[in-house]
């Protein structure tokens, strides 16, 4: 599974049409279907724990770790893409980047700080399970926004929100 860029980091792309919309529009949802992927292999790695099979553990950090990597990568990528095009949404833009940062920045927490008790010895593997579901279940609730948001052309509706709401 790849997870390089199709158009590399320093390449920061603004929407100038409906086209480029669409580039990166279908870039985030197939960025999102690697996500998914990888969201399917800590919950998998999540019932293996339970059923306490051999090298589960270790499964379970590798698919923690991948998960990190690939949605670091990610997230800058959408950093990447949309905080020039949030600048100029309206007079909350720059307002609307620091909050989309701030979102991602929590994100990239919760990943780290399960990859950390995953790595930690003597660490409660039930309450590793129930973290590790959580996070599954929140990062596809977000992405699923995300993409409603993108197939609208709107832009990250919790970043938005925020500013409409007061």
């Amino acid at each position: 599974m790849a997870y390089a860029s199709d158009l590399s980091p320093s390449q920061k792309a603004t929407p100038s049409d409906a086209r480029d919309w669409q580039r990166m529009a279908e870039r985030v949802k197939r960025d999102h279907a690697t996500m998914r992927a990888l969201l399917d292999d800590v919950e998998r790695a999540c019932r293996a724990l339970e059923e306490r099979r051999p090298e589960s553990l270790v499964r379970f950090r590798q698919a923690a770790w991948t998960l990190y990597v690939a949605f670091d990568e990610h997230l800058a990528t959408e950093e990447g893409y949309f905080a020039p095009i949030l600048r100029t949404v309206d007079a909350w833009g720059e307002l609307r980047v620091v909050n989309m940062i701030i979102e991602h920045n929590d994100q990239r927490r919760i990943i780290l700080e399960l990859v950390e008790k995953a790595e930690s010895e003597g660490e409660d593997v039930a309450a590793l399970i129930v973290q590790a579901r959580e996070l599954v279940a929140s990062f596809r609730l977000d992405m699923e926004s995300e993409e409603t948001s993108i197939d609208g052309q709107g832009l990250f509706p919790s970043v938005v929100q925020d500013q409409e709401d007061g």
